[in-house]
């Protein structure tokens, strides 16, 4: 069955305001199959229905619930760089070290970027300075350590949030 632009244009719109997939398409009476097709076509053609979601869920909220989105993205994106670097037996080791190095200072950044907009961040910006200041420690006096300490620092994230991230 044909469907008219304006059906597609319902879909996308209730995608991108939070609905599922499946429930933006049925909503419009659209089987699923058929709005992932225009989603994927969509994105094929540079309208990224993915990015537009998370652009509105950004815009929408306080300034506090994006730099929450921003660090949620940003942590998860942090543990999977960590689990692929764990994967890869054959990486030397020199390598997996300067990955961690560039990702703790990307996390470095961010967080100081975002305590300038919050300053209860402040603090947590403070402790990943000195998280990434043992990190390039570890990896240039102690490289045998290396393993142990990303473990030790995976673990130990969720603390340092708990313990500098919310507090004044």
């Amino acid at each position: 069955m044909a469907y008219d632009n304006a059906t597609k244009a319902r879909v996308r719109a209730g995608f991108i305001r939070g609905l599922a997939l499946d429930a933006a398409a049925a909503a419009e009476g659209v089987p699923y199959n058929t709005a992932r097709n225009w989603k994927r076509k969509a994105e094929i053609e540079g309208d990224d229905w993915d990015v537009a979601r998370r652009a509105n869920q950004l815009s929408s909220g306080t300034v506090g619930d994006v730099m929450q989105q921003v660090m949620d993205s940003l942590a998860q994106q942090f543990a999977a760089t960590l689990d692929a670097l764990e994967s890869k037996a054959d990486m030397p080791p020199l390598d997996k070290a300067n990955i961690l190095l560039k990702l703790s200072d990307a996390f470095v950044k961010t967080m100081a970027a975002a305590a300038r907009g919050n300053p209860k961040l402040d603090r947590l910006a403070v402790a990943m300075e000195v998280v990434q200041a043992m990190a390039a420690f570890v990896a240039e006096h102690h490289p045998d350590l290396r393993k142990q300490f990303i473990d030790i620092a995976q673990a130990f994230g969720p603390e340092v949030v708990r313990q500098f991230g919310t507090q004044q």
